[in-house]
């Protein structure tokens, strides 16, 4: 807040510097309208922009901070996320690699409870497409 002011009042100083620095050669030679123009430009700037400038800037300064602290926070995460990514590597190497040898028994059985029941039930043993129906429906 205070660079703000220190900025409108350096804005102010130039302002009179620049007015001030105009010589006129004679009455005539003032220009009212010109004056008018520079205090209405300065009360522009100090009513319109600064707060303009105030309300975009607090924002984007937020914003800034946020992520500067997602970066900081994304390179501490980095070694923990790594050793959980390491854990699930190695869990799904042991899975990947009982899954075979647990599921060979169980299809197994379903395969003789699949003929027990085709004898209890009376159905007839499913009958096998010909190789050209293979070769229509991609069976």
């Amino acid at each position: 807040m205070a660079g703000v002011l220190v900025v409108m009042a350096l804005v102010m100083v130039g302002f009179i510097l620049a007015a001030n620095s105009v010589q006129f050669g004679s009455v005539a030679d003032f220009n009212l309208t010109g004056q008018i123009g520079l205090v209405a430009d300065f009360m522009l700037t100090v009513f319109v922009l600064l707060p303009i400038v105030l309300m975009c800037l607090i924002p984007t300064l937020i914003l800034m901070a946020m992520a500067i602290g997602l970066w900081k926070l994304n390179n501490m995460a980095v070694r923990p996320l790594g050793r959980g990514r390491q854990a699930v590597i190695r869990q799904l190497n042991r899975v990947s690699d009982n899954v075979p040898r647990l599921a060979a028994p169980v299809i197994k059985m379903q395969g003789g409870l699949g003929y027990l029941e085709r004898v209890v039930t009376g159905r007839p043993e499913p009958e096998q497409p010909s190789p050209e129906e293979e070769q229509t429906y991609g069976n």
